[in-house]
């Protein structure tokens, strides 16, 4: 018994690689980042002494996910199969509007909510939507974003708004896509920023 036990534990490593060897092999994962944002610095603008926090962007279940979200018709949420984003759709949002406030120069300084850094103002916001509608049998890039700049000294909201961008695509492959969702994040970054500046000036 005590030798056909040794012969059973010493084949076992063997059993176990070969039941790993006919195991599927993962499939690839293309990894998409948004593409690079065409902003420039707003020379003729005064540089506001001013201190904005932008906060990562709430969402629901599949929008804070790393899946580029496609709904194919009404009410039927699904995903392109064998690729990702290379961050969360949220994270995303509030790394390309970071970068496109420090590029834009209007506001001084610029912080994340990563570092809880002192704020005169700040963004929080919901983001609605980010994927792929097809609507009309063509697909389109989708983003809602509902934001409220905040005045952080009396925590009240000075203003909000809905920004929403329904971007044409290039075609149903996800390159082309991916192209769609930084023309579209251009975009409404782009008003996002115009519509701090406009608030922050006003009060």
């Amino acid at each position: 018994m005590i030798r056909k036990l040794a012969i059973y534990v010493a084949l076992l490593p063997i059993t176990l690689l070969c039941a790993c060897s006919i195991l599927p092999a993962p499939s690839p994962v293309n990894v998409y980042q948004l593409p690079p944002t065409s902003f420039k610095e707003v020379t003729t603008a005064p540089t506001k002494s001013l201190s904005l926090r932008i906060n990562r962007p709430n969402s629901n279940i599949q929008i804070n996910s790393q899946r580029i979200i496609v709904i194919p018709e009404p009410n039927l949420v699904s995903s392109y199969e064998g690729v990702r984003w290379s961050d969360s759709a949220p994270t995303m949002v509030r790394n390309r509007v970071i970068n496109a406030f420090i590029t834009d120069g209007r506001i001084k300084s610029i912080s994340s909510d990563d570092k809880t850094l002192y704020a005169d103002y700040e963004i929080d916001s919901y983001l609605q939507s980010f994927q792929t509608e097809y609507i009309g049998g063509v697909p389109k890039v989708v983003i809602r974003l509902d934001a409220q700049l905040v005045n952080v000294t009396t925590m009240k909201i000075i203003a909000n708004r809905r920004f929403e961008i329904i971007q044409d695509t290039s075609g149903v492959k996800v390159p082309q896509i991916v192209i769609a969702f930084g023309e579209a994040s251009n975009k409404i970054t782009g008003q996002l920023i115009d519509w701090t500046i406009a608030n922050v000036e006003s009060k």
